[in-house]
């Protein structure tokens, strides 16, 4: 199973520039030519093929997606994609077009079976996913009953979906904590209240799943907005005077155990000391070019159980630079084999069967048998299993090569023609041209 995080930085833009990465100019600008639901299907065609052929993404989570409800009705080109449903949660009145989150799920193999859940913080609202399936999604913001105003009701924050017996996936965008000065710290107690909530939210899903017996997966996933450790933040900054003490304490309570840091366990390697593009960062600033060195944190992550079977968790290096000034990350999931499925079992239990017949005592305990996927999951559902002890881990290293501008996008003059070139050629002189020429007709 692969999994896709990425704050986008305002979802329309990066959507269109991912549908221009995978199609022609001329095939875009036909479309636009011949009407405006041509252009709105061809763009939508092109997503999707980005999304299912060069992501090869079965699930796909967006933080900062700057959606409105109201704009998202109007850009469904962009939302309703082929082979995919999508869950949004976005930011309501009066700050619409703000923060927002949102899941696209490859379907019907990785279609939810829950995507409203109980009232985990204090307020609470619901938006309807975009068409395709028939769950309603609960975005959870903070309420003013946590702090004073300024609050976090309403700003589409936090999406949880349920993919089938396995897994629970939580897909969250963590408030900034501003300028802690100026505002008395307001904003950093909210966004601390809310970490805690999340570690809570995590620990009803364990509890529950434990309950009724079921060895269930949680995967959180999101831009935290905060730095895990001196190793996740550029040589170059001061680490201490990043985050408050409280900020700190928060995060940590969340990675506690049984959650664990997919790509620091995976890659222990990776730190600000090591080489230009292999330090696992996942922002940076993007006014001084800090990404052409390197110079960034990973404040990015995936927090998964540790009765998950991870493959990789890698940085993606081949999202053009100026889409985002976030890095995406993948995290791969190990899948149960078809055979462990023919045995009427989950993965761990076949394994410990298999074991068993061979005459060699169990590596593990097994895991309590899971339940028959519904027909509308996976036919091969997360392999989950007791971690043991000592779990190797495999070294690997992250490339992340110089942005070089991609010859498949289309430039201004290929879009405009004539008039792109002489705008693109002339620049400012052609724009000083007509503003003397209208002043003389005055």
């Amino acid at each position: 199973m692969r999994l896709i995080c990425f704050n986008v930085n305002s979802w329309p833009p990066t959507a269109k520039n991912a549908a221009m990465s995978v199609t022609s100019a001329t095939a875009l600008s036909a479309a636009a030519a011949a009407s405006k639901p041509a252009q709105a299907r061809a763009t939508s065609a092109a997503l999707a093929r980005w999304l299912s052929e060069r992501l090869d993404a079965d699930v796909l989570c967006l933080q900062e997606t700057k959606v409105s409800e109201r704009k998202l009705a109007e850009i469904k080109e962009l939302a309703v994609l082929k082979g995919y449903e999508s869950f949004w949660s976005c930011s309501r009145p009066p700050r619409t077009g703000y923060s927002g989150t949102a899941i696209f799920c490859r379907s019907p193999k990785w279609s939810p079976t829950r995507c409203a859940e109980e009232e985990v913080l204090p307020a609470t609202h619901i938006f309807d996913h975009i068409p395709g399936g028939e769950a309603a999604v609960e975005a959870l913001g903070l309420g003013p009953s946590l702090l004073s105003p300024p609050s976090y009701e309403g700003e589409g924050r936090f999406l949880e979906v349920e993919l089938g017996e396995d897994l629970t996936l939580i897909n969250v965008y963590v408030p900034n904590a501003g300028d802690r000065e100026a505002d008395g710290g307001v904003r950093a107690g909210v966004k601390v209240a809310f970490l805690r909530a999340l570690r809570r939210r995590v620990d009803e899903i364990l509890a529950q799943a434990s309950k009724e017996g079921k060895n269930r997966g949680v995967v959180l996933c999101g831009d935290l907005n905060l730095a895990a450790a001196r190793e996740d933040v550029c040589l170059k900054f001061d680490f201490d005077g990043l985050y408050s003490p409280e900020e700190m304490s928060a995060l940590r309570a969340l990675m506690a155990p049984p959650m664990v840091d997919a790509f620091r366990r995976l890659h222990p390697e990776a730190t600000a000391g090591s080489a230009e593009g292999q330090r696992g960062f996942t922002v940076w600033d993007q006014r001084s070019n800090a990404r052409s060195r390197d110079d960034g944190l990973r404040i990015d992550f995936f927090l998964v159980s540790d009765n998950l079977r991870l493959a990789r968790c890698e940085v993606v290096a081949d999202i053009p630079w100026p889409w985002s000034d976030h890095a995406a990350l993948l995290l791969e999931i190990e899948e149960a084999p078809p055979e462990a499925l023919a045995s009427g079992g989950g993965g761990a239990t076949a394994a410990a069967a298999s074991s068993a017949a061979a005459g060699a005592p169990p590596s593990s305990p097994p895991a309590p048998p899971s339940p028959p996927p519904s027909s509308s999951l996976a036919s091969r559902p997360l392999l989950v299993r007791p971690p043991p002890p000592h779990e190797p881990v495999p070294q690997s290293s992250i490339k992340h090569p110089r942005w070089q501008p991609d010859p498949r996008q289309p430039t201004i003059a290929a879009l405009f023609g004539a008039a792109g070139k002489k705008r693109v050629a002339g620049g400012g002189a052609v724009a000083a041209e007509a503003a003397k020429k209208k002043k003389e007709e005055k």
